[in-house]
Parts: structure tokens; C-alpha cells; sequence
């Protein structure tokens, strides 16, 4: 009965293996880092990464911090404007802005806003604006940091997001019915596929998502009809950031990027 059992389970992999479209990645470099979360690069190369709920940025061989315990633990950060970097504490429902050197400022707390806002998802906009997922209204909108008003863009989400990415002209997630979504700045939405059950999700970048199921990591970017396997990529990853054809794959305590490259 073992036996059989070892056959089938062969047979099956053997045959997902067949159907399956691989990723080719080539492993570039490896480095240790002292870290609790490795977040990933800026533009600049700049590394971010948090250690005992301080804030770190590495630029070259100078490094640079933020905290501020009085906030609590951090929940988010978004450097991909390096000169505007966003820091969020979830917990006491409050922002900060920091500079290039991780210098404070302005803090931002949602709860002494005229309209009121208890945000769970936050991203650097065009301009002066953030995007906020707003809980009060289940509606996702633009933050202007200038006037400190808000501005709603989509119609209450007929599901709470799961997973979230934004880039400056766009708030992408993945709701607990596991649909992929993105609105624009405009306010347009568009349901870009539905991901199905997985161990594991995470954005790449604002249009592409990693997920492993069945002990396999996952790609899939936006107008692809389907995930295709990486291949070579360390099992032990705990999260991802893609970068023009560099996937950067971080576990617990290393940084390991590969080249990659799409079928």
C-alpha cells in the first residue's frame, strides 16, 4: 500500500512538473544581515531593514535609524520615494514622514483628523497625497498631507484586503476571497485575476505576486493567464522584492539575489 502510494504521489508531481512553466534565476550574491525583517532596496540601492522596532538604512558603509517607541510596534514602511520615506504604527493609527537620513518631518495622527480615519493600509501617492484604506468607511483614498483632507476613491470593497502594494499611481491588494484588485489614482478599478488558496503571499512589486503552495514558489504578474514556478529560489525565503530583472529574495537573516528572467 506504501508502495502504491509512493507511485501515485510520484506520478503527480512528476505530472505538475510537466505542466508547470519555470522561472530561470541565477543566484548573484549573498549577504547577512542583523535584522528581525530585511524590507529590501531603494532606487538608490539603499538597504532598509528593522532590528528591536528601529527603523535602519544602510547607504554605503553609513547607516542611518528611526524609532519612536512611544508608537508602538511598526506596521509598515514605504521607501520608494527615497527623499520621502513613510513609516506607519498601526496600532496608534499614526504616520511619519522621514527624509533621506531618517530625520522626522511631520507625523500624521489619523484620529485628530477632521474627517475621521482609522487606516489599515498606507502607501506613498503622487504629489502630496497617501493612499489610505480607510476601516470607518471600507473605501480606499488620497490623503492630502498639504491640506490634510481626504479625498474617497472607490465604493465600499465588497471584501476586506489581505495584502496590499502601492506605487505612487496605484493601490494594488488581495482581498480574503483571494481577488486580485488595483485602483489608480482616478479612482478606475480593475480586478486583475482571482490567486486561489496558497501558503503564502506576498507583492513583488505593485503589478506582481510570489505564493507558495505545495512547497513551490510562485510568479505571477499582472496580464499573465498563469503563475510560473522559480526555480533554484532558497525554500526558506520569508519575503521578496523584484527590481528590474533582480529578484531579491530575503529569508530571517540573509539577502540573496538572483537574476531573473521570464519565459
Amino acid at each position: 500500500m506504501k508502495k502504491l502510494f509512493s507511485l501515485f504521489l510520484f506520478l503527480s508531481t512528476s505530472i505538475l512538473f510537466a505542466q508547470a512553466k519555470f522561472v530561470e534565476t541565477t543566484q548573484i550574491n549573498q549577504t547577512s544581515v542583523d535584522a528581525d525583517t530585511i524590507l529590501g532596496y531603494d532606487t538608490f540601492n539603499s538597504l532598509y531593514y528593522i532590528n528591536e522596532n528601529t527603523l535602519y538604512k544602510t547607504i554605503n558603509s553609513t547607516k542611518v535609524e528611526y524609532n519612536n517607541f512611544s508608537l508602538g510596534k511598526i506596521s509598515k514602511v514605504d521607501f520608494q520615494n527615497p527623499l520621502k520615506i513613510l513609516i506607519f504604527y498601526e496600532r496608534f493609527n499614526t504616520a511619519v514622514l522621514l527624509d533621506k537620513q531618517l530625520s522626522e518631518i511631520i507625523k500624521f495622527d489619523f484620529s485628530q483628523n477632521e474627517t475621521p480615519i482609522v487606516c489599515s493600509a498606507i502607501g506613498i501617492s503622487t504629489q502630496n497625497n497617501l493612499w489610505i484604506y480607510n476601516n470607518l468607511t471600507q473605501k480606499i483614498s488620497l490623503y492630502d498631507t498639504s491640506r490634510n483632507t481626504l479625498k474617497e476613491l472607490s465604493t465600499i470593497l465588497e471584501s476586506p484586503i489581505k495584502y496590499y502594494k502601492t506605487d505612487q499611481n496605484q493601490f494594488s491588494w488581495i482581498d480574503e476571497n483571494d481577488n486580485w484588485f488595483s485602483c489608480d489614482i482616478y479612482g478606475k478599478i480593475k480586478k486583475i485575476a482571482t490567486t486561489g488558496k496558497s501558503e503564502f503571499v506576498q507583492f513583488a512589486d505593485s503589478r506582481s505576486i510570489i505564493f507558495k503552495k505545495d512547497n513551490l514558489f510562485y510568479f505571477r504578474r499582472a496580464g499573465m493567464e498563469e503563475a510560473v514556478v522559480l526555480k533554484n529560489v532558497n525554500k526558506s525565503a520569508t519575503s521578496f522584492q523584484l527590481q528590474g530583472d533582480i529578484l531579491s529574495i530575503f529569508t530571517n537573516r540573509d539577502i540573496i539575489n538572483y537574476k531573473f528572467v521570464l519565459p
